[in-house]
C-alpha cells in the first residue's frame, strides 16, 4: 500500500470485530473496485463506552486524527437498542467530533452475527457449521445469533468471535446479506457515501 493511500479507520467495540469488520470492508472495496486503505480498527472497551457521555465523540476525534485518515466508520451491535432510533443521535454526535472528515455510525442489530446469519447459505459448512445451514425468516430480530450459531455447531462446540467472525466474514455473500438484512443495508450505503466511486 502506498503510502499516500487514504485510510478507512475503523471504531470497533468487540475484539472479534477488530479483525472482522476490516476483512469485511477490504472485501466490500474489492468487490466494488475502491482503492482507500483500511486500518486496524480503533476499539471501544464495550458499547457502553461509545454510547456514554461524551464517548463516541472521544474516540471519533482520535480516529480523525490518525495520519491519512479520510473517513471513519462506527460499528456497534444495537444489542436490545433500536438502531433506528439510536443511530441518528449517534450519528450527529459523531459528526460534531468529525468536523470535516466524513463519519458513519451504523448499529447491526442485534449483533455482526445477525449479518454472518443473514448469509447462511454462504457460510454453510464452514467453521464447523452444517452444510444445510439455512436463514431464518428474520435474521435481525434473532436476541442471541452468537448462540443460534453455537447452537448449529457440534457437540462441545461453541462460537468464538476471536476465531470464527473474521473466518466467517471472508465466506458472507452481500447479495444475501443485503436482502434479508435492514442494518447491512445501512452498512452497505454508509460503505458507499464514505468511499465513493470515481
Amino acid at each position: 500500500m502506498s503510502t499516500a493511500t487514504p485510510l478507512l479507520v475503523p471504531i470497533v467495540e468487540g475484539w472479534g470485530e477488530v479483525e472482522a469488520i476490516p476483512a469485511l470492508i477490504r472485501k466490500w472495496l474489492q468487490t466494488n473496485l475502491r482503492t482507500t486503505g483500511v486500518r486496524r480498527p480503533v476499539r471501544a472497551p464495550g458499547r457502553h463506552a461509545l454510547i456514554a457521555r461524551d464517548g463516541i465523540e472521544r474516540y471519533v476525534s482520535l480516529a480523525c486524527r490518525i495520519p491519512r485518515c479520510a473517513a471513519v466508520l462506527v460499528v456497534l451491535d444495537a444489542d436490545e437498542g433500536c438502531p433506528f432510533r439510536e443511530g441518528p443521535d449517534l450519528q450527529r454526535r459523531a459528526e460534531s467530533a468529525a468536523g470535516t472528515v466524513p463519519v458513519a455510525v451504523v448499529l447491526a442489530k442485534c449483533e455482526y452475527e445477525a449479518w454472518l446469519i443473514a448469509s447462511a447459505e454462504s457460510i454453510s459448512g464452514h467453521r464447523g457449521l452444517p452444510a444445510d445451514l439455512t436463514c431464518p425468516a428474520s435474521p435481525d430480530e434473532l436476541r442471541d445469533p452468537k448462540g443460534w450459531l453455537s447452537n448449529r455447531l457440534p457437540a462441545g462446540r461453541r462460537y468464538q468471535p476471536t476465531l470464527d467472525q473474521t473466518a466467517l466474514t471472508a465466506h458472507l455473500d452481500f447479495a444475501l446479506a443485503r436482502e434479508r438484512s435492514r442494518s447491512f443495508r445501512k452498512l452497505l450505503s454508509a460503505l458507499d457515501k464514505l468511499i465513493p466511486g470515481s
